[in-house]
């Protein structure tokens, strides 16, 4: 029931509103509020500081009928309007459409209303989820954004982290597939939970001071997935945790993420007698402006499996 008065109950209003049937104006008599103190628009949308196009839309989409005054009949409000724009505001931060607040306040029984608050609360406690997910992945990024003072140029040796992740991009091509848009958005929209990675192959790192390419992809990890539906969608491959050598790189006005700028990190492996064990994971961090040069600094993260 809840799930229909969610999705073809509101469509249908939002049909019916469109076509006119549903009366949604306030119903009141004008005798009530004659001796009322009558605002202008622009003097409610200062005493409401709601934008007078706000207020207009109201008027226009005859969710509120004003009062015509005087020969030349302009609109004026009362309190008693300016109470039901804050009605509708109340419904509208809980993210209803305008036709919807008004099939509640105007156009429903003790039963629809009772019905449409669990509807309500339902999506509110999915766009919740929502929001802590990405709150934690933009407490994972602050991190990754505090290490690049401590861990630029330099080597320690860390596990690198488990992820699920989707091909994006291939040198200069988008993936493509069955589906694939729909899926990649069901990846964006969890941004900033869901970053950007790249993959260099062993092979890139021994030519590493030519190739300029990367795989990018889109990643999520282990520890926020849970709930998420991504580690379920096509496409999706797991990552296992593998212990690496870790490192932060910077570069300046290039918009690739080049081998060469790990070298230092090859003559590492090479000097302790460690070797390369697998492909190379990492992510893009950030790009901030110069200090006292024109252009860019972007940074990069580097994981090497050992």
């Amino acid at each position: 029931m809840l799930s229909w008065f969610y999705t073809s109950g509101f469509s249908y209003i939002r049909m019916m509103y469109k076509r006119g049937v549903v009366n949604v104006r306030i119903p009141r008599n004008k005798d009530d509020v004659e001796d009322f103190h009558h605002y202008k628009i622009g003097e409610l949308s200062k005493n409401l500081d709601m934008p007078a196009v706000t207020i207009r839309s109201y008027d226009k989409n005859e969710l509120i009928k004003p009062n015509k005054r005087g020969e030349n009949e302009y609109r004026s409000y009362t309190v008693i309007d300016g109470n039901y724009f804050i009605m509708f505001k109340e419904y509208q931060n809980l993210g209803l459409k305008l036709s919807e607040v008004s099939k509640i306040l105007t156009d429903s029984n003790i039963k629809e209303f009772e019905e449409s608050f669990e509807t309500i609360n339902e999506k509110l406690n999915n766009d919740l989820f929502w929001l802590k997910k990405r709150i934690e992945g933009l407490e994972q990024k602050q991190k990754r954004c505090a290490m690049i003072n401590t861990n630029l140029n330099k080597i320690t040796i860390v596990e690198r982290p488990a992820m699920y992740r989707i091909k994006h991009q291939e040198y200069d091509l988008f993936v493509e597939g069955k589906d694939y848009p729909s899926i990649r958005k069901k990846w964006t929209d969890a941004m900033p939970a869901v970053y950007f990675t790249y993959i260099f192959t062993q092979d890139d790192m021994i030519d590493y001071k030519n190739k300029i390419s990367a795989n990018w992809g889109l990643s999520v990890n282990e520890d926020l997935v849970e709930g998420t539906g991504l580690d379920k969608l096509p496409y999706t491959e797991y990552i296992p945790s593998r212990k690496c050598v870790y490192t932060i790189v910077s570069s300046s006005n290039e918009v690739y993420c080049k081998p060469r700028y790990f070298g230092f990190v090859m003559e590492y492996l090479e000097k302790n007698g460690l070797k390369l064990t697998g492909d190379i994971y990492g992510s893009f961090i950030c790009n901030v402006k110069n200090d006292n040069v024109n252009g860019y600094t972007s940074y990069y993260e580097g994981y090497f499996p050992i």
